[in-house]
């Protein structure tokens, strides 16, 4: 349909597929991202939760979804500068840490490790993508020592 008017899906930087929110765990949102993965589309899902995200998110660039907040809107802040968890980047940090855990459990190897050029390649880029999932789940939020923002007015209007 969008080639046919004269658009390269695949020149874009991302191509969004959604809201899959109700439907992201099912066999058919699954085919359908991986056809559109297929023909070199960088994807980013919008609405994939945890089910979903355990099916297709190989096939995936990104996604989001408000689902990583729902926990954090019935727990008291970490911080004074908190009411609830539901927009904190430490649990928002700890909940990415999680989820990837979960869709990608550490293994360990059964045998030799694949010295063609092929297997270096396969292995170096999942080094490489596992290196940049440390580094993203590794960050954390350190708590504020006043009750203002860093930056906020009363704080530039007290200094």
């Amino acid at each position: 349909m969008y080639e046919q008017r004269g658009v390269d899906l695949a020149a874009l930087p991302l191509v969004g597929v959604g809201s899959v929110c109700r439907r992201q765990h099912t066999v058919e949102v699954e085919q359908i991202v991986r056809s559109l993965a297929a023909c070199g589309y960088r994807l980013h899902a919008f609405g994939a939760k945890v089910l979903g995200l355990a099916r297709y998110a190989d096939a995936i660039a990104s996604s989001d979804s408000a689902s990583w907040s729902l926990r954090g809107r019935h727990v008291p802040g970490c911080t004074p500068t908190h009411r609830s968890e539901s927009n904190c980047l430490r649990f928002a940090l700890d909940w990415h840490a999680r989820l990837l855990a979960t869709i990608n459990p550490p293994t360990e190897p059964e045998h030799e490790p694949d010295t063609t050029q092929a297997g270096r390649s396969a292995a170096s880029a999942s080094a490489d993508q596992r290196a940049r999932l440390r580094l993203v789940a590794s960050t954390r939020c350190q708590p504020h020592t006043s009750t203002e923002y860093p930056g906020s007015d009363r704080q530039r209007r007290a200094a």
